[in-house]
């Protein structure tokens, strides 16, 4: 179990008692420092840091304000905000050197697991964006903290190159610190292919989503159909005993909702670009939640072009119309999108969905590849991470854009998947072309009972290295744990999204095993504050 999560409850009380005017250790007299004055912009957290035992001050009377913050100073604090160590390593000159403002934006970026950003092959595009005339290089860097809101400048300046000091040190570190203490405030979960085993968790839940029909329509029979059976090969459909995790959900006031699946891109062209595809599909859908369902999940997935998105719009606005005659929730799923060059599903309005839709779910998931090509599989496993930080940083810049993104950010769940991949590498190449997906509970075996195995952290992802002797492989499994997932939701905290949903029950690490970090359910259960 991570030392933030104890951080961020003993952060809460205190903000707590801040709030309703309740005295802390600062609130003392003795407990000032003489040289920060009442009322300074920087002086609530300078105290509130300084309570949680992550800022000290040059003596025990003096912060030290107007002073210099050293390299190894503001290193040591911003490890102790964030609970991560990148092993950023100085020289004893550097270490008690100044600080400046763009080594600061460095810092927190690679501390944020987002290096990545600061060597955008765009470059241009991010220097085309800032607002600042006298930033000459570390583009990226810049950028980042620009957009997180940490640091600003003025008159189209950023000062680069000017000292960092103390109490504006303490000030970018207290804003960091009050997003990401801040608890988890909606947590959705879905429940769907083999969830059974982990259905007491549903109580724990805002809301829960049962994957049980698929969406089928073919315009030359003019037919549509919400297929809630195990035919045609259906994986989403009503299993034996689903009143049991129903029951579950209702007692525990849970909301209960319908999730509508369908990636058959004929079936959502009939659906959202015809009006009788269209009526026929929502009728059947509100008649299906109208009794048993407290509201629908849509989750309409790889659509791309102006005639789905346009279409798709009138669908949930007319679903919607429908849906408030019972007092039905709409929730809707999103895929992210993706940096340039790079392609992506970009049939979905992040706007107008948002305007429409009760709960947007943003899919920032399995980024990894599918297949790998012949030159690939030299060396691109070492590369190939679930979910990058970069591309989690970018699918929320993107969802919370104040211009075309969603407007209301309470609305926002991102979704953390329980995915793994592993690669397979005998004499320097890849022997799998396609991943496998070792189950969590083979994980955990593997970290318990094997004492030579390598364990990495990267890219905001952990993985693991071990030999195989049985078929002489050596091979590299990327996997979530602990630090990425509270990584994630730490990331959604600093844009402003505070909503969690899990892709699915049945799938989620609770193991309790120590040194290996996969009671990842605990942690979800923290980051609630519960």
């Amino acid at each position: 179990m991570r030392k933030a999560l104890l951080k961020v409850i003993s952060a809460v009380l205190i903000f707590a008692l801040l709030s309703a005017g309740g005295t802390t250790f600062a609130d003392t007299e003795e407990n000032y420092f003489k040289d920060v004055p009442k009322g300074h912009w920087a002086e609530k957290y300078i105290y509130e840091l300084k309570d949680l035992n992550i800022i000290k001050g040059i003596d025990e009377e003096n912060f030290g304000m107007g002073k210099s913050l050293t390299k190894g100073e503001f290193i040591t604090w911003i490890q102790k905000v964030i609970n991560m160590n990148q092993n950023i390593v100085l020289t004893p000159e550097e270490d008690k050197a100044a600080l400046t403002r763009k080594e600061m934006a460095e810092i927190i970026v690679r501390e944020l697991q987002l290096d990545g950003l600061a060597f955008e092959s765009d470059i241009e595009s991010v220097k085309k964006f800032l607002p600042y005339d006298d930033v000459k290089d570390d583009f990226g860097y810049i950028s980042v903290v620009k957009d997180l809101n940490l640091m600003t400048g003025s008159n189209n300046k950023f000062n680069p190159d000017r000292a960092v000091s103390r109490e504006e040190g303490a000030t970018v570190l207290g804003r960091i610190y009050e997003k990401i203490s801040k608890p988890v405030s909606y947590l959705n979960g879905f429940y769907a292919i083999d969830s059974y085993s982990q259905k007491d968790m549903i109580k724990d839940l805002n809301s829960v989503g049962f994957g049980w029909s698929r969406l089928e329509g073919d315009e030359s029979q003019n037919k549509v159909v919400l297929n809630t059976t195990r035919d045609e090969n259906n994986s989403f459909g009503f299993p034996e005993g689903f009143s049991e995790p129903l029951s579950i959900a209702k007692d525990n006031k849970v909301l209960n909702q319908l999730t509508v699946f369908s990636n058959d891109q004929n079936t959502l062209k009939y659906v959202l670009t015809k009006d009788e595809g269209r009526k026929k599909a929502i009728d059947q859908i509100v008649k299906k939640i109208e009794t048993s369902f407290g509201g629908v999940v849509i989750d309409f997935e790889n659509m791309k072009g102006e005639e789905l998105k346009s279409g798709f719009n009138t669908f949930l606005s007319e679903l919607k119309a429908e849906l408030n005659k019972y007092n039905k929730s709409l929730y809707v799923t999103v895929p992210p999108k993706m940096k340039p060059p790079l392609a992506y599903y970009d049939a979905y309005d992040y706007r107008y969905i948002g305007e429409v839709a009760d709960k947007v779910i943003l899919m920032a998931h399995d980024y990894y590849p599918k297949s790998l090509k012949e030159n690939e599989r030299d060396s691109f496993y070492s590369n190939t991470p679930l979910t990058p930080m970069d591309d989690i940083y970018y699918g929320l810049k993107e969802i919370t854009d104040e211009n075309t993104g969603v407007r209301d950010k309470n609305k926002i769940l991102l979704q953390i998947s329980f995915d793994s991949v592993q690669w397979k590498i005998k004499d320097g190449k890849i022997m799998n072309d396609i991943p496998y997906h070792p189950g969590y509970e083979l994980i955990r075996k593997r970290m318990a009972e094997d004492s030579s195995v390598e364990k990495q952290y990267v890219f905001g992802n952990a993985y693991l290295k071990y030999h195989n002797s049985e078929d002489e492989t050596d091979n590299i499994v990327w996997y979530e744990n602990e630090n990425s997932v509270t990584d994630k939701i730490n990331m959604a905290k600093l844009f402003g999204v505070n909503g969690i949903s899990l892709w699915r029950l049945g799938t989620i690490p609770d193991y309790e095993d120590e040194g290996i970090n996969l009671n990842i359910w605990n942690e979800i259960l923290n980051a609630e504050g519960k």
